[in-house]
């Protein structure tokens, strides 16, 4: 995949304040956007309507036809202002999944949505029937405090329609320049977007494509916005884009991958980071991520959180007054802001800025997660702790790059505590149940920057951290029964890292919507404690069943926790496979088995593993006395990344647990 990032800067003044300054707009048409358009709504033919399936790719449930975007910076007049309007128009065919004749839109709350229009194709009676899209199909409503959701369903679709669709996006801040997807789920035979940016903006232009593009232009013109500033300089001119990708294949969704953000064709803006020297209107463009942090920590919004003397300091002295060591100190501070602050996450909406001040979130106790943490952050500096912001991109957000230096790209806030130089701790308050070194695993992706003054910043790879990786430990002795085909276990399990946050958080939500009481199954010792290690027991019996066959018994010995299907299963493989963190999994199991029986056959022992030893498995069995079978399972995932080189490797790995977990202990009637 070619990936590019260039800027786009031309005439340095201050388009950041813009609102200090006044407008004219000048109505000629921009050159490019001048240009023929790929299609025109209502110009579908015959032969995209009797189409019966997608040459490059035949098993496709749908194929976009065409899509086409046209973003512009202009003045709305409804307000005065430099404003962003996108418009866009969509073809699509449809197979066999209608699914794609219901359009979900999200717009940002401070646009407007408009002109919006739908149409079905069919092919009837020998001739194209169109449907058109009323205007009560059309719904709204609030997502979360940042976006609306919008759905239009397009009628009269069916296997063979061709859809289309437009409406406009207006009114955005001229800094929120959309992104533009070439690729999608589905084969894409056109998509062209064209921007047409006021000529005193600056910003980062990012494009990640799996094969060149087929039409890359990029002009200037005199024409279109001009702005006057508070000196009454005209500064006039528009920088003009256009992007084309044909024949874009379908993305496939692979198992063990980040997200479909890193990987997908588009191209993607980031408005440059800019300060002002004295208020004045001369810009001062950002070199460097020191100059980045530093304004970070001085923004109220951020570090005007972590700095609060006079409301913590009546928090801490309670809280530490018997502790005696920084990790003791560190641990009761950490509890606290867990156990007494709720976090509010709307549909999962992240940022690392700030919506209430300090006194707010200490009256309410209730905050979102950049909120959250920055408190406890500030909370242990008061208690004379190092600890500072880490600031990442959730694995939905796509991956960080070091290389773009802009904050729009983060949107995660965690806690990075320094009690010596070798020892250090990440912490994340926004879950009752997080432990030490446990931070919301969605926020494990790539690199995180540790925000510390004075040049101090490091970049971290969380999912190389020793501290994250994860087991699950099970002890069982299993009898089968005389009479029939069931086995009784009891277990004894550990679970530790990310694996005990995970069995936490299903006990939590299982209590939360009555599914079932815990004390029915496992019974942990030290469900609500700050230990790493969640232990307990359970009595139970297992769903997998022995076969019998007249005098013959045969056991699948890893009962459960049977390993039946490979996750990989595609010949090869482009994508990165990303576990999330390391783990590993182990069984002790002990089967006691009726005196009327003799073992028979049991499968043989296997090791295997890889020579880095990132990946191991040990599948051993073997006979304890006369009527005790011992079976150990124990599987390793070392490193959380593999290359797509690696796939092979890792098929062929699980490909042998697969194997192995179906063979069978052979008892047989003495």
């Amino acid at each position: 995949m070619q990936y590019f990032i260039t800027r786009c800067v031309f005439f340095r003044c201050a388009f950041f304040l813009c609102f200090f300054l006044c407008f004219s707009f000048i109505s000629s048409k921009n050159p490019l956007f001048a240009q023929k358009e790929p299609f025109k709504i209502g110009g579908v033919t015959e032969e995209e309507v009797r189409m019966t399936n997608y040459e490059k790719d035949k098993n496709a449930p749908a194929v976009i036809l065409y899509e086409y975007g046209a973003y512009e910076h202009k003045v709305d007049t409804k307000e005065n202002y430099i404003k962003g309007f996108l418009s866009v128009k969509k073809r699509i065919k449809i197979f066999s999944d209608t699914k794609y004749a219901t359009v979900l839109l999200y717009v940002r709350n401070n646009a407007r949505l408009e002109d919006v229009e739908g149409y079905a194709y069919n092919w009837e009676n020998g001739k194209i029937q169109k449907s058109k899209m009323e205007k009560n199909a059309i719904f709204k409503k609030k997502y979360n405090q940042y976006w609306d959701e919008f759905k239009f369903l397009i009628p009269n679709v069916k296997a063979g329609t061709v859809i289309e669709y437009a409406y406009t996006e207006a009114g955005t801040y001229y800094q929120h320049i959309p992104t533009w997807y070439f690729q999608h789920g589905i084969p894409t035979i056109w998509s062209e977007y064209r921007t047409a940016l006021c000529g005193i903006s600056d910003f980062i232009i990012g494009t990640k494509v799996e094969n060149p593009f087929h039409i890359k232009e990029t002009k200037t013109s005199s024409n279109g916005l001009r702005v006057r500033n508070t000196k009454d300089e005209l500064v006039e001119g528009t920088v003009l884009h256009r992007w084309v990708q044909k024949d874009v294949p379908a993305f496939v969704i692979e198992q063990f991958m980040t997200c479909e953000e890193d990987y997908l064709s588009k191209v993607y803006f980031y408005p440059n980071e800019v300060v002002y020297a004295n208020q004045s209107l001369n810009q001062t463009f950002m070199p460097s991520w020191e100059k980045l942090i530093e304004r970070l920590l001085q923004d109220n919004e951020f570090g005007g959180l972590i700095h609060q003397k006079e409301q913590f300091s009546d928090i801490i002295l309670p809280l530490i007054k018997d502790k005696n060591t920084p990790k003791e100190k560190m641990i009761a501070i950490f509890e606290y802001v867990k156990n007494n602050f709720k976090c509010e996450n709307e549909h999962g909406n992240y940022n690392i800025f700030a919506e209430k001040n300090i006194t707010e979130l200490l009256q309410s106790k209730k905050g979102n997660t950049q909120e959250i943490n920055l408190l406890l952050i500030g909370l242990l500096k008061e208690a004379n702790l190092d600890a500072n912001p880490i600031i990442t991109s959730t694995r939905n957000n796509g991956a960080v790059e070091p290389e773009l230096k802009s904050t729009a790209q983060f949107n995660y806030v965690a806690v990075f505590v320094e009690i010596t130089p070798t020892e250090n701790y990440l912490l994340d308050a926004t879950e009752s149940y997080y432990q030490i070194d446990i931070i919301n695993q969605n926020a494990l992706n790539n690199l995180a920057l540790l925000v510390k003054p004075q040049s101090q910043y490091k970049w971290l790879q969380l999912q190389k951290r020793n501290a994250i990786k994860s087991s699950s430990i099970h002890i069982e002795n299993i009898t089968l029964s005389k009479e029939n085909d069931t086995f009784w276990k009891e277990s004894t399990v550990k679970f530790s890292g990310y694996n005990a946050t995970y069995v936490r958080k299903y006990v939590n939500d299982s209590q939360k919507n009555n599914i079932y009481d815990s004390t029915k199954y496992y019974k942990f010792k030290n469900f609500h404690k700050i230990e790493p290690t969640l232990a307990g027991t359970m009595e139970s019996v297992s769903k997998e069943r022995a076969q019998i066959n007249g005098d013959i018994v045969y056991i699948t010995p890893m009962l459960d926790y049977t390993q039946k299907i490979n996750p990989f299963k595609q010949e090869n493989r482009k994508l990165q496979i990303d576990f999330i963190h390391p783990y590993e999994t182990a069984q002790y199991m002990t089967f006691t088995i009726p005196e009327m029986y003799k073992i028979e056959e049991l499968p043989k022992n296997l090791k295997t593993k890889t020579n880095d030893e990132s990946v191991k498995f040990e599948f051993l069995v073997q006979k304890m006395g006369e009527n005790k079978i011992q079976v150990i399972n124990k599987i390793q995932i070392n490193r959380a990344k593999f290359l797509p080189e690696e796939y092979q490797m890792l098929k062929d790995f699980y490909a042998q647990i697969v194997a192995k977990h179906q063979e069978q202990i052979v008892l047989k009637k003495k």
